[in-house]
């Protein structure tokens, strides 16, 4: 169980990455948000990038969790992965700290950004994975390589939220959807 400190150091670490971005925080900016000391700060963490791993793993969790709660319904593997992935990018686009990472691997390609949206991917691809292993097993959906399929499903997501609208008019929700059911879906369900 963490102490009251440790939440406060990392609440203010999360601040201060989620403004200035990982490559621009320092420990100073953290203590001082925080309102202790560096010595207090390094009781807790050995240095900025496990302070930084630390506020990552509490995001990663975060996602899964929610993840999990959309796939608690009795729907098809199509609609409960859709909802996961539309809950996943809701909660991605409403946290300052996932959307600064983003926005720092593509203005400046800083490394531990990078890392970090590799990580979140990563998570995001496993879970859908296991889903769709569930998927494959209950003859839900064809076999298929599970985790090519994950990496596929989170991409084709990915470009139609968020890269078709950097150029064009975003998508509704339900475009997505049928889109996603469209290029994806249709292909992998089992046909009677």
């Amino acid at each position: 169980m963490s102490s009251e400190k440790e939440r406060g150091i990392l609440e203010a670490a999360k601040q201060s990455f989620a403004t200035f971005g990982y490559k621009a925080t320092t420990i100073d900016q953290i203590t001082r948000l925080a309102g202790v000391g560096k010595g207090t700060l390094y009781l807790f963490f050995k240095n900025k990038e496990e302070l930084f791993q630390s506020i990552l793993d509490q995001e990663i969790t975060q996602l899964k969790s929610i993840a999990k709660e959309a796939l608690a319904a009795e729907e098809s593997l199509e609609q409960r992965l859709y909802r996961a992935l539309l809950r996943i990018f809701d909660y991605r686009q409403d946290h300052q700290f996932l959307l600064k990472m983003t926005q720092e691997v593509r203005e400046m390609g800083t490394p531990a950004a990078k890392e970090a949206t590799r990580q979140i991917e990563d998570a995001i691809v496993s879970f859908i994975k296991g889903e769709i292993e569930q998927g494959i097993k209950s003859g839900e959906i064809k076999n298929c390589p599970p985790e090519l399929t994950a990496f596929v499903m989170l991409e084709l997501y990915v470009t139609l939220v968020f890269r078709w609208a950097e150029q064009h008019e975003a998508l509704e929700r339900e475009q997505v959807a049928e889109f996603f059911d469209l290029y994806l879906m249709s292909g992998l369900k089992q046909t009677q």
